[in-house]
């Protein structure tokens, strides 16, 4: 899919002095080595990807490249040119421009004012025209096919998928002749997917290099002329991207063979088993209409549909962060009416949400793992207002154990921890609270293939003790895997529902795109 856009009109053009080239740089903090003599170079007009486990070295790589950090040795060359890096600007004036995984964007600054900042249209007397502002930043969003982004609104009113096109906009506007992509499809939709792929195809006929860090290897292979395997702060190898297999790749990144991600498919659960939870006609603000599913015993169920057709509403509404205006919710076969999260984790039965974005919705970053893991179920480990140290302290190690975290992590600070550690607490502190119910929204965004199969292997065990899974996932081949139904969303309301052999990557795209033609 990808390669159509990508590679049939576009092939490297190699050229003398490559337009980016890293040798032997090293990085340490402390006595963690992030990097040691890692290596590559990228050529005009290719995109070059860059992967490996979390904590191989791609984010400090990418820091080093951004001049956000230093290199202690090694050298960089932009165009032939040696260059060294001291800050933003440093590699701003050397033509690079990078688009964050963790974005860059200011909260409370609205679009055209984080678009355009530090290049502000002025007036006559200096000072900022918000007028001329916002026709710029109106031109710049046309421009690169992202007009539906609303120039006056808030950063911190948009969706997270929004913000991520924001951000990949903001580097895109500078034309850089080399142009950093980190994970950049982690928040976005198939669509969207798509969208970021036409600008890169537009950007690289430019003659700019892109280089494109990403846990997704179909995407890389898609995407990618070449891809440099990072491992334990070196580089390990560097492939052709569409002759190298996801299995060739991941024997890199991890140093051997890897099981599959995904084990067999999910059995579909008997229709005679009592629901767990019903949700009938569920509607709630602008986004969520009407939504009808259930989630059986031991069941994971999961949920599909195009970028904003209600998918996080309906999750939100379901965990008490979100109002519910019509519809009903039943657990456990009583109706239920969570006016806030504390109502769901409180609840009967517990429901609990891993949301998509965790280092603002999931976690405390600056609190310890231990404090992180506890919080929910805190009243367990209290006496008269003291909390008894010792068993939580226990509890918390016994998920540990279950979560593959090194137990000696358990007093460090969340952010200390890698994306997919993280991530993995977040479910760690819900199964530490007993939830029978849980709402996984893309949960292994930003992960790496390693964790990502960690993660798969929790749910499965969650759901092999009789918990119950509502499960969206912006990859569709998670879905196929995972789930024993899949029900599809489009605007705002559930209109199909695939069964056991009938859930397919084929299907479930089918559904989507039907929806979005009918």
């Amino acid at each position: 899919m990808h390669a159509d856009l990508l590679g049939a009109e576009r092939s490297v053009v190699v050229s003398t002095p490559a337009a980016l080239s890293v040798t032997g740089v090293s990085k340490r903090f402390g006595a963690t080595v992030a990097l040691e003599s890692a290596s590559f170079a990228c050529e005009r007009s290719e995109v070059h990807g860059l992967v490996g486990e979390n904590g191989a070295g791609k984010s400090t790589l990418v820091k080093i490249l951004s001049g956000l950090v230093a290199n202690d040795s090694g050298t960089l060359q932009v165009g032939g040119r040696q260059v060294r890096l001291w800050s933003a600007r440093d590699a701003g004036k050397a033509g690079i421009a990078t688009a964050f995984q963790e974005l860059s964007l200011i909260p409370h600054f609205t679009v055209a004012q984080n678009l355009l900042l530090g290049h502000e249209p002025v007036g006559r007397l200096g000072l900022v025209s918000g007028r001329r502002l916002l026709i710029r930043a109106q031109q710049v969003l046309d421009y690169w096919e992202a007009d539906r982004l609303p120039v006056d609104s808030t950063v911190a009113d948009l969706s997270l998928a929004d913000r991520q096109r924001l951000e990949i906009v903001k580097a895109l506007r500078k034309e850089p002749q080399i142009l950093l992509l980190d994970e950049p499809t982690s928040a976005l939709g198939p669509r969207d997917v798509e969208w970021m792929n036409r600008q890169v195809w537009r950007l690289t006929k430019l003659g700019s290099a892109v280089v494109f860090v990403s846990h997704r290897l179909g995407e890389v292979r898609g995407f990618c002329n070449r891809v440099t395997v990072l491992r334990n702060g070196r580089d390990v190898g560097t492939l052709e991207a569409d002759q190298a297999s996801d299995e060739q790749i991941m024997r890199l990144m991890l140093g051997k063979e890897v099981s599959a991600q995904y084990r067999t498919k999910a059995a579909a659960i008997s229709s005679s088993d009592e629901p767990v939870v019903e949700v009938e006609g569920l509607g709630g603000g602008r986004e969520l209409r009407s939504a009808t599913l259930t989630i059986g015993r031991g069941e994971i169920v999961g949920v599909a549909g195009l970028q904003g057709h209600g998918q996080r509403q309906l999750f939100m509404t379901l965990f008490g962060a979100a109002r519910r205006d019509r519809g009903s919710i039943r657990v456990g076969g009583r109706p239920v009416q969570f006016r806030h999260p504390v109502n769901a984790v409180r609840s009967r039965i517990g429901i609990s949400l891993v949301p998509e974005d965790r280092k603002h919705e999931g976690l405390f970053l600056e609190m310890s793992v231990r404090d992180n893991m506890s919080l929910p179920s805190l009243s367990r480990y209290s006496h008269l207002g003291l909390i008894t140290e010792r068993s939580e302290r226990s509890a918390v190690l016994g998920i540990l154990q279950q979560l593959n975290v090194d137990p000696r992590k358990i007093d460090d600070s969340v952010s200390s921890l890698s994306g997919g550690n993280q991530q993995k607490i977040v479910i760690g502190k819900w199964l530490m609270n007993g939830s029978q119910v849980m709402l996984l929204y893309d949960p292994t965004r930003g992960v790496d293939v390693g964790s990502k199969a960690e993660i798969f292997q929790l749910i499965r065990m969650f759901a092999s003790k009789g918990g119950s899974a509502l499960f969206y996932s912006s990859d569709i081949e998670e879905l196929v895997h995972l789930c024993s139904r899949v029900v599809i969303m489009y605007r705002g309301s559930t209109v199909r529902e695939l069964h056991g052999e009938e859930v397919s990557r084929e299907a479930i795209l089918s559904a989507m795109v039907g929806a979005e033609d009918s």
